[in-house]
């Protein structure tokens, strides 16, 4: 509210990611979808990279939580991408977190799938990737 307040966008984007990683530890992978989908438009006027990335990360984990593995994948591999692209390492905590949110997804579907997904995901740019991340209806579970 604060950020908002004062017109900060990028707060605002920043504190709504932070929020769904927080939902996600809730186990309420839906709240965490609507909370990270509110700001999308505002992180692409931003061009923000490393914020878009952030983005598109927790995205990922938060369609491993809702069961899209297809998805998930393709959003991690467009955000590993661009991080390799940007030489923009990741912190060890969000490296902790993304690896905790998208194993499930990895190891319970079939690995040679998940590869194609996450090497697709990789040809992604931040304004496609962000666009996978609203479209709608979520694909359906594997």
């Amino acid at each position: 509210a604060l950020d908002r307040e004062r017109g900060d966008t990028w707060g605002v984007v920043a504190d709504h990611v932070n929020i769904a990683a927080a939902l996600l530890e809730d186990g309420r992978p839906a709240e965490a979808l609507r909370t990270l989908r509110d700001v999308t438009d505002d992180s692409r006027r931003l061009s923000d990279p490393d914020l878009s990335v952030a983005l598109i990360e927790i995205f990922a984990v938060t369609f491993a939580a809702l069961d899209d593995a297809t998805r998930a994948a393709r959003l991690l591999g467009a955000a590993t991408a661009m991080r390799e692209r940007l030489e923009l390492p990741i912190d060890p905590p969000d490296a902790a977190l993304l690896e905790k949110g998208i194993a499930p997804a990895r190891d319970r579907g079939d690995a040679a799938r998940w590869a194609a997904d996450v090497s697709a995901g990789r040809s992604l740019g931040v304004d496609e990737a962000l666009a996978e991340a609203v479209r709608e209806p979520l694909t359906a579970p594997r």
